[in-house]
């Protein structure tokens, strides 16, 4: 999240939005190494609070067009991408053991 925020106030709008998917998808990462079980779960967590922080207003957002319409499906498009690497970090940070003879070896 710091990652992201410092990027996106630092760099310009699109390069901003890579830096957050990346961030956010660390996040979910870490979330997953921490939670121990539902790793994609924990990193979709990551990803939606995210996007609840930047719909309240709580971290700095950039307008990608002047039009209206374009602007708010870019800012679909993105927050979908930002839920996807959530999800994905967390599924990379904790992928579930091949099948049932690997429960128990110390993973």
């Amino acid at each position: 999240m710091i990652l992201a925020i410092v990027a996106r106030s630092f760099l310009a709008p699109i390069p901003g939005s890579i830096a957050t998917i990346v961030g956010i998808g660390l996040g979910g990462y870490i979330a997953a190494k921490w939670a121990k079980t539902a790793g994609l779960y924990h990193g979709a967590v990551v990803g939606a609070g995210w996007i609840a922080l930047e719909a309240l207003g709580a971290v700095p957002t950039a307008s990608y067009s002047p039009d209206v319409l374009t602007d708010t499906v870019i800012v679909f498009a993105t927050d979908a991408l930002v839920l996807f690497a959530g999800a994905f970090g967390g599924w990379r940070g904790h992928p579930e053991p091949s099948s049932s003879s690997d429960k128990g070896r110390g993973r």
